[in-house]
């Protein structure tokens, strides 16, 4: 059994997300974002899957990672800079850094996650394993 530590910003977060607000109040254990990707999970009887939409974020700015129970999508998209000859009147893009986590169910296949990255959209497949029944133990009464 993998225990995972509650966060209750992380709950605010992803009611944030939900609003799709761009500035996010991060806990104090996460890097401050400016803005966050949006993700679908969905799921059928072999896998989970991750969309997350990362528009002008190139492939090697970001990182996928699982630990304890957690999957972390972190990474960058760099802003654009102004030239001398081009004035900016409006910049509703966010850039820079996001970090959003994922609690995963026991049942996964760690060691055969498959990436694939393409047009902007990170599409991660997560493989289910047969669900570990709780072992029963007999305990002798002395």
């Amino acid at each position: 059994m993998t225990l995972t530590r509650w966060n209750p910003f992380r709950e605010i977060d992803d009611v944030l997300n939900s609003y799709h607000t761009g500035m996010l109040t991060k806990s104090s254990d996460e890097p401050s974002s400016e803005w966050a990707p949006l993700a679908d999970i969905t799921e059928t009887e072999e896998a989970f899957h991750v969309k997350a939409e990362l528009p002008g974020v190139k492939k090697e700015d970001v990182d996928v990672s699982l630990s304890n129970g957690v999957l972390t999508l972190k990474g960058e998209r760099q802003s654009e800079e102004e030239t001398k000859d081009e004035k900016q009147h409006r910049i509703e893009r966010f850039h820079g850094t996001f970090v959003r986590h994922f609690d995963l169910p026991d049942n996964i296949d760690q060691g055969n996650i498959a990436a694939d990255y393409t047009d902007g959209i990170l599409d991660l497949t997560i493989p289910k394993t047969a669900k570990k029944l709780p072992e029963t133990v007999k305990v002798n009464i002395h």
